[in-house]
Order: structure tokens, then sequence, then C-alpha cells
């Protein structure tokens, strides 16, 4: 009977999701997707991470994959899922022809984009949900490494291991002094020495290096109308888009439905989707 349970329930997940995907042109309507950018920097260094997590904590084998991105600059670095990047282009391609409807984000692709200022010392993140564009500047946290003296050679650098807590979570990295950049994935940085891997201690969220090149192109940042927030009004907001799915998205004109005997019907008030950020304070 639990099994039977499961099934119905991860159904009813696919088919809701099937549904809001079909309705992408009205979740998204309001985004432009225009070659409109500003460009802040230079990169001198692109990284690039594979991160593996998991979405559902009560599904612990399950896990999604992302491609991320480190753009290193002179005063400033630019970090962002390639699978998003990859999705915006190609609306930007059907909003100049005109197509009537837009590619909607692949699951697994991170909805925020990460600007490290390096010298105001600050972070600009702007998140992605559905047609807002969120947008809060915050202080880079000085984070309290451990370094210890285990090493290991990770894509052919020698790599010292280090251990941290950052809101709520903690973490072990590694990373290589024989790249002097003080900085890593997502907003993991202030070692001494560039972070090829890190990872949470319940294994929730791993980065890990799968390339590094030398290029010169422009950093830029596609201008968004955006909507000015914090980060922890911008948490509240996700926790109760997550907890309270189907009344968010009655709120923005769309009903979550399933099909049950060759009817579609609506999603119990109850459902939620799965919600674990990786900061959780």
């Amino acid at each position: 009977m639990k099994q039977l349970l499961k099934k119905h329930y991860f159904l009813l997940f696919l088919l809701m999701l099937l549904y809001l995907a079909s309705d992408a042109q009205n979740q998204m309507g309001n985004l432009v997707f225009q070659d409109d950018f500003r460009i802040i920097d230079t990169v001198q260094l692109e990284v690039l991470y594979q991160l593996v997590f998991i979405e559902d904590t009560l599904k612990h084998e399950e896990t999604l994959s992302d491609h991320q991105v480190l753009q290193v600059g002179y005063q400033n670095s630019k970090y962002f899922s390639k699978l998003l990047f990859i999705n915006d282009s190609i609306n930007t391609i059907l909003e100049e022809q005109n197509a009537k409807n837009l590619k909607s984000p692949p699951k697994a692709a991170a909805m925020y984009e990460i600007i490290r200022d390096k010298k105001e010392k600050t972070f600009e993140v702007t998140y992605r949900s559905d047609d807002i564009v969120f947008r809060y500047f915050e202080d880079i946290p000085e984070l309290s490494w451990v370094i210890q003296s285990e090493r290991k050679t990770i894509r052919e650098y020698s790599c010292q291991k280090a251990s941290t807590t950052f809101r709520g979570r903690k973490y072990e990295a590694w990373f290589t002094p024989e790249i002097p950049i003080r900085e890593g994935p997502y907003k993991f940085g202030g070692l001494p020495g560039l972070i090829l891997e890190i990872q949470d201690s319940q294994k929730q969220f791993i980065y890990t290096c799968i390339g590094i090149k030398r290029i010169k192109e422009s950093i830029k940042i596609r201008n968004w109308q955006y909507t000015v927030t914090t980060r922890t009004k911008l948490n509240e907001f996700l926790e109760r888009k997550h907890k309270n799915t189907v009344n968010y998205y009655k709120s923005r004109g769309v009903t979550a439905m399933i099909k049950k005997d060759g009817k579609f019907i609506e999603v119990p008030m109850n459902f939620s989707l799965p919600y674990n950020p990786i900061e959780l304070e």
C-alpha cells in the first residue's frame, strides 16, 4: 500500500510539473530575453564545476546535476549555471523570432547568479523565480577556515584540505595554492588558493572542478527588471512558495492539475514541492 501511495504521489508530482511547464509562457511572460548586457570586467580564468545535489531530503538516492561556471575577473567575478545560460540564449533567439512559447529552464539549473565585487567586498545576487528576477546585495562573509595537513591531487593540482561552517552546514574543501585565487564555487572563498572541491557533511551539495581554462572575454550581466529584496526576505519567499505550492501558483493565475479517471482535477491543497536550500540560516 505504501509503495502504491509513493507511486501515486510521484505521478502527481510529474503531472504537476508537466502542467506548470506547459504554462511556461505565462510564468515567464514578463521576462524580456534581449541582448542587453552590462560589462563589468574581463575574464582572466574560467573554472567549470559540476554540482551534484539532493533536492528532496526524503530521497537521498535521487540527485540532480548542474554545470556551473566561475568567471574570475580582475575586480569582479561571476558565478552562474551553464544550463540556465544556454536556456536563456535559446530564449533570446526565440524572442527575436517572435516565438509564442519560450523554453522552460531545466529542473537542475540553479536559478541564481552571483557577482563578487572584490573591491567593495560585496556579493550581488540575482535569483529567478518564474517571471520575477530578485536582486539583493550582501557583504562577503568571512569564513572561518581550519586548514589541515591532508593533501591530494585534483586535475594535476596539489590540493590541501580545509573545513568550515557556513549558514547551517559543515563543509570540507580542497584548495590548491598553485592557483592563488581566493575564490571557489557559489559563495565560497577566502582560502589561499582556488577551491577545486567542496561538499557539505551530509553530501547534499557536492561541487567538483571539471575544467579550468585561461581566456580573455568580457564578463557580462544581463539587464533585467529587478525586484529589490534582501537575502532573508528572498529565503522566506522561497520557503513559502515550496511549502504552499498550490496557493502560490493560484495567486499567479496558474492551477496545478492531475489526471484521474480520464479527467483533470486540481492538485490537493496540501501538496508541496521539495525544499532543500543550500543556506539553512
